[in-house]
């Protein structure tokens, strides 16, 4: 016989090259053929969740709010920054070593609260190094004291609710009067703790300004006694009436009095007059003392009062009149004659200016007293500032002190949970159930992964590099009626006879120009659905009016006296030497006839060795139009690879999912002999998933279609 070549019916849409596609397909498949690992995994992930819950402490929380006020930010708000400091200051407090050491006497060691000590019984003079913080005194020195009271100090959580100025305080434990207890001794404590750190500020504050005080009013005294003394000694009442007289006198009245002589000289008509140069100096000097005079006044009046004021005004003007008279005064004089009036004129007028001189020099040193006095008040007024703004902020700090008003106010106690925080059973169990799923999960794809099992049609016909002659699908079409080894004579619709039809047209129009009339079927491993091929194929073949013969050669495990239900005391092990009439049984199908195995024997391979086995095989070939032998296993034992020889063809069926690429190379090798005779490869049990698309809707549209009568 001559092959016309390989031949592939469903190889059109194949994927070529050493490629494995990995569909969304493989992974359901893998969960579903794990499912038992998976679901496993997740209800030992449940278990473990319960025990958890089971066995797991319960533990409650309690919680409490505490109010702290800001004095500062209250009396002037400095926004979100300026609060959340504050709050932060005041957590630290709440979570110092003295406060805590204080929670631990009182929680745990059962001490009675101290009784807190009156403000107002402190000594006003007490020094302030003699003052004791009260929050901060003490060092704790045992290590063991102080480990419980650092976990007393652990055991709370201090947080700020918001950009409020509340405090919410926490703690959990197993026992829910324990911890609401805890919460609030804490929030109890902070509040005695937070009312004496107030008071302690307001003390130190108290004694500094008490200190401070003191010397200003020291000061104080001290300006006024010298003020005091200098008002004594220098008669500073008549000063200022003293010198507005001497003012007046020198700068108006002498000038007045120097005109009237200078206006009687001229009138007298004494030839030359004051001389011109007694004139004109007399002029000068009289001008500039007046000059001098005016702003001597002027400066006096500016150090008391401002630019604006009345006698400022006036002064400036006088002293502007002054100038002006002083530039006049240096213009030229009249001469008069020399006689006894002009001598009388000229020594009251030298009189006059040795008066004006004094009383100069009188005025310069009133007006020098006159600053100097300014200058004392002026102190005195500063030292008196001072001391009345200590004497208000000591007084403030007094009141302060005084106020048994803490800045730290608890408005929520805390009360006795009834539901603990710890164990979350529904959380628990759901992770629990959660992570043994997806250790499942990832248990089934790692399984999956280490599965060398072949499953495609392609991988297959790769691996035993032979054509694929037929697909039959994994179905469970018949699973309600009975065995699949007939499913083409009791289901002339189901897509597994429509395989088995694809299969025949192969065999006897597709590989070879003239078929092959003996047929074996075998297969690597056991449970591959070889009989129920060699069955349902040799029924087809009989469908179409061939004469088929189907051979129960597999002589250590028969199963087809048992399909068609004949009796199997007689067959090939006891009758190729009998004539063929005795040996050949009929079946309920037309055109198909049945040699069963026959008895078991041990020597089953020599059989098939001997000679007669040929003759009879000889027989059947020319007595039927098509012989089929199903035979066992070819890994498990020899006899396929021995009667490969004797026969025209052999079909190969490999399960998809059962056989790897070692499994399929070693029974490739022990049909080394028969090589030439191997027609191809039949797929049984494929998954739907694992055809192409083409080929699902082949067998779904004609499943369908004949399952509707159509």
């Amino acid at each position: 016989m001559s092959r016309s070549g390989s031949h592939d019916p469903y190889d059109g849409d194949a994927p070529r090259g050493d490629e494995q596609e990995f569909h969304l397909g493989d992974y359901l498949h893998a969960f579903f053929k794990f499912k038992w690992v998976i679901l496993g995994a997740a209800a030992l992930g449940g278990l473990y969740g319960g025990y958890q819950n089971a066995t797991s402490i319960a533990i409650f929380q309690a919680s409490a709010k505490v109010l702290v006020s800001d004095p500062v930010q209250t009396a002037q708000p400095q926004g979100p920054t300026a609060t959340m400091d504050f709050i932060q200051k005041k957590i630290q407090v709440l979570k110092s070593i003295p406060v805590a050491e204080e929670v631990y006497r009182r929680f745990c060691l059962k001490e009675p609260e101290k009784e807190a000590v009156d403000p107002k019984s402190q000594a006003r003079g007490r020094r302030l190094k003699e003052i004791i913080d009260p929050v901060l005194e003490g060092q704790i020195k045992d290590p063991a004291y102080l480990r419980n009271v650092l976990g007393i100090r652990d055991r709370l959580s201090a947080t700020p609710v918001g950009s409020t100025q509340v405090i919410q305080l926490s703690a959990a434990g197993p026992s829910p009067t324990e911890v609401a207890d805890l919460v609030n001794t804490y929030a109890k404590v902070f509040e005695t703790k937070s009312l004496e750190l107030k008071n302690y500020e307001a003390r130190k504050a108290n004694v500094l300004l008490t200190a401070n005080l003191e010397a200003a009013q020291e000061e104080l005294i001290k300006a006024e006694e010298k003020l005091k003394k200098y008002k004594k000694d220098h008669d500073v009442p008549a000063l200022e009436e003293r010198i507005a007289y001497l003012t007046r006198k020198k700068t108006f009245e002498f000038e007045e009095d120097l005109a009237k002589l200078e206006t009687e000289a001229k009138t007298m008509k004494v030839t030359g007059g004051f001389s011109a140069q007694d004139s004109a100096r007399d002029r000068a000097l009289s001008s500039q003392a007046a000059v001098r005079a005016a702003q001597a006044r002027l400066a006096d009046l500016r150090k008391r009062f401002t630019e604006e004021h009345p006698d400022v005004v006036a002064a400036e003007q006088a002293l502007g009149r002054a100038q002006a008279a002083a530039s006049h005064s240096s213009g030229g004089g009249a001469s008069v004659e020399q006689s006894r009036a002009y001598k009388l004129l000229q020594l009251k007028r030298d009189e006059l200016l040795k008066k004006k001189e004094v009383y100069g020099q009188e005025l310069s040193r009133l007006l020098d007293n006159q600053s100097q006095h300014a200058i004392l008040t002026r102190e005195m007024s500063a030292a008196e500032s001072i001391y009345r703004m200590l004497l208000t902020k000591q007084k403030e700090a007094t009141i302060k002190e005084a106020m048994e008003v803490s800045d730290a106010r608890l408005i929520e106690p805390a009360f006795v949970p009834s539901v603990p925080i710890l164990p979350d059973k529904r959380k628990n169990l759901t992770t629990a159930l959660s992570v043994g799923l997806m250790l499942g999960i990832g248990l089934a794809l790692l399984l999956q992964q280490m599965d060398q099992s072949l499953r495609s049609k392609d991988e297959i016909a790769k691996a035993v590099n032979l054509p694929v002659l037929g697909v039959v699908l994994a179905s469970e079409d018949l699973a309600d009626r009975g065995s699949l080894s007939k499913v083409v004579a009791l289901d002339n619709k189901s897509p597994t006879t429509e395989a088995i039809r694809s299969l025949r047209t192969a065999i006897k129009y597709g590989y070879t120009k003239d078929p092959d009339k003996t047929l074996l079927v075998t297969s690597a491993s056991p449970s591959e659905g070889k009989t129920t091929i060699a069955t349902n194929l040799a029924i087809s073949l009989a469908q179409i009016g061939e004469r088929v013969l189907l051979v129960d050669v597999d002589l250590r495990k028969p199963r087809l006296h048992k399909v068609f239900a004949v009796d199997n005391g007689l067959g090939v092990t006891n009758g190729i030497l009998r004539p063929l009439s005795e040996v050949v049984q009929t079946t309920e199908i037309p055109n198909l006839w049945l040699i069963p195995s026959g008895p078991l024997i041990p020597n089953a391979s020599e059989l098939l060795f001997s000679d007669e086995f040929k003759k009879f095989v000889a027989t059947v070939r020319q007595s039927f139009d098509r012989v089929i032998f199903d035979t066992p296993p070819v890994n498990a034992v020899t006899d396929a690879a021995v009667l490969g020889s004797a026969v025209d063809g052999i079909l190969f069926v490999v399960s998809a999912g059962r056989n790897t690429r070692g499994t399929l190379k070693v029974a490739m090798e022990a049909l080394q002999s028969a090589r030439d005779r191997l027609r191809g490869v039949v797929v049984n049990g494929l998954e739907r998933r694992a055809l192409s698309y083409q080929h699902y809707y082949y067998y779904r549209y004609y499943g369908e279609r004949q399952a509707k009568g159509q």
